[in-house]
């Protein structure tokens, strides 16, 4: 057996962070390392965190005070799924200055999550399929 692949959480809703526990609690193969509701705590957090996958909320209340291009390089030695409640093209032109590697709806999380997170690791490590 694998060890499961680590995930952060950054979202600014609890009922988001929530839904996705709850969603990824019930897989073996995944497990949720950490949690922040701000790029601030993001920021703060990345250093120290044991995370390969971070899943990262495009509109958070202080997405302004960080540039893309900031967060960009502080992510660049993890694996980046970016979600949003949006599908439009200025959100995924965003999601792609993250550096994140596929764009998520959120109102489909629950359906599309876990292999989004499989396939991200997966195509850079066949043996975690």
């Amino acid at each position: 057996m694998s060890l499961p692949i680590r995930i952060l959480v950054a979202d600014d809703s609890d009922i988001v962070r929530s839904a996705i526990r709850s969603c990824l609690g019930r897989e073996s193969s995944v497990a949720i390392v950490g949690e922040v509701a701000s790029y601030r705590e993001l920021v703060r957090v990345l250093s120290q965190c044991a995370a390969q996958v971070v899943l990262l909320d495009m509109h958070m209340p202080d997405e302004g005070r960080y540039a893309p291009e900031f967060i960009k390089a502080l992510l660049s030695h993890f694996f980046v799924l970016a979600m949003s409640a949006w599908d439009d093209r200025e959100t995924k032109a965003l999601a792609e200055r993250y550096g994140a590697i596929k764009l998520l709806e959120k109102c489909e999380l629950g359906t599309c999550l876990t292999a989004a997170i499989h396939d991200c690791v997966g195509s850079f490590h066949p043996q975690l399929h």
